[in-house]
């Protein structure tokens, strides 16, 4: 765990996310994450829901590519 409380699961997909968008410029979707992360999407969205709780991310729902994170 680290300070946020976060598994190590739960850090290796904000890890992706933020090397994703670094790439990119633009977030990831759920699917691109999943594949990222080698775990289902519907995984993949209850891993998003925790850090979203944790305050770690944010997006806004119903639209894609709008995962950011709010931390360092």
């Amino acid at each position: 765990m680290t300070i946020y409380n976060l598994t190590v699961k739960q850090a290796e997909i904000l890890e992706h996310i933020k090397t994703f968008i670094e790439t990119n410029h633009h977030s990831p979707t759920i699917r691109e994450i999943a594949v990222l992360a080698d775990i289902s999407a519907p995984t993949c969205y209850v891993h998003l829901q925790h850090l979203k709780a944790k305050n770690v991310i944010g997006s806004s729902e119903g639209r894609p590519r709008t995962i950011i994170v709010l931390i360092d």
